[in-house]
């Protein structure tokens, strides 16, 4: 039973993480990040790689794994994680350069699509990279000899804690305004003269980097990491969690990872198995997953937990604020 809820609650840290990187781009900023799974994988991969360290060591060596043509690149946690979040926000700073230039959400949306099927073809098959279609495995997980430890979730806990008072931090700051006002409006930002672009490449950056984190977090739990674990569905799990929870919500976004990726993906494997369709578990997580999205677009699209609008300040004629206007009265200087 321990061990179970160890595993929910890193479970919660990591899944909470990327849905809050995500909330960041699409429930403020608007922007349609299907190949958001990607950076997940590759935060995955390069913290796994550092863990393990170099292939010649007895245990790369005694699976015959392969990956970062063989340089030794061995680090300690938790430079490996930070490392990850570092690479991944350098390459969605790059990809973001082609993906953010236009003002069409679609746009981005059909690229990230691209991105993801290249990138999937390029690991799966450049063996020598991330060890190919057969992933890496025995990664060890640190501060503890070999099983998730109330230490290592610990660390889960204060990753989390430290990435929601960012998220909630761009959140409340005026770029939280600018960001709301590219998702609403951007071609009125853009005749402003501010910088639709630099606003979505910024937020871009630092929501893959928040996935590349969540990725990390979960392979050094997971111990094993493969192109089968970042298929295109796999987006589904992170877009309803958002939705369901609230987008543009941080809160919500917390509350969405609670009931979509620990309660009903884990609720559906408490299901009687059917030996006669060996799948059939698996395959119901992704229809429920499905079924769930469909019914908040239709229903309640504003999720749980709705966006807080911002803050206005009432005038009762233009260019006076009611606050100056009881100040006017009480003889202060307006």
């Amino acid at each position: 039973m321990e061990y179970y809820i160890i595993t929910l609650a890193i479970i919660f840290c990591s899944d909470a993480v990327f849905a809050l990187g995500l909330n960041l781009q699409y429930g403020l900023c608007g922007i349609m990040n299907f190949g958001y799974i990607f950076f997940y994988a590759l935060g995955a991969y390069v913290a796994g790689a550092a863990a393990l360290g170099s292939q010649h060591t007895a245990l790369a060596h005694s699976t015959g794994e392969q990956f970062l043509f063989g340089l030794n690149v061995g680090l300690p946690y938790p430079v490996n994680v930070l490392a990850a979040a570092v690479i991944g926000s350098a390459a969605a700073s790059l990809v973001g350069l082609t993906l953010m230039r236009s003002l069409r959400a679609d746009f981005a949306a059909l690229m990230s699509v691209a991105l993801f099927l290249v990138a999937y073809g390029v690991i799966g098959n450049l063996t020598p990279l991330f060890n190919g279609y057969l992933g890496l495995s025995l990664i060890p997980t640190p501060l503890s000899s070999g099983e998730p430890s109330w230490g290592y979730l610990a660390c889960c806990v204060i990753i989390l804690i430290l990435v929601v008072v960012i998220a909630v931090g761009i959140t409340t700051s005026p770029m939280g305004r600018r960001m709301r006002a590219v998702r609403d409006r951007p071609d009125v930002v853009q005749s402003l003269g501010k910088s639709v672009f630099r606003t979505r490449w910024t937020v871009f950056v630092v929501g893959n980097g928040m996935a590349a984190l969540a990725g990390a977090m979960a392979v050094l739990f997971l111990t094993g990491f493969s192109p089968s674990a970042w298929a295109f569905a796999e987006t589904l799990n992170v877009y309803t969690a958002v939705i369901v929870g609230g987008s543009g919500s941080n809160l919500g976004t917390l509350l969405g990872t609670l009931l979509v990726g620990v309660g009903v993906v884990q609720g559906v494997l408490f299901l009687p198995p059917d030996n006669s369709v060996p799948y059939l578990i698996p395959s119901l997580q992704w229809v429920v997953l499905g079924l769930v999205t469909i019914a908040f677009i239709a229903f309640r699209p504003k999720g749980l937990v709705p966006e807080r609008p911002p803050r206005r300040v009432m005038v009762d004629r233009p260019g006076r604020s009611i606050v100056a206007r009881i100040q006017g009265k009480l003889g202060a200087r307006p």
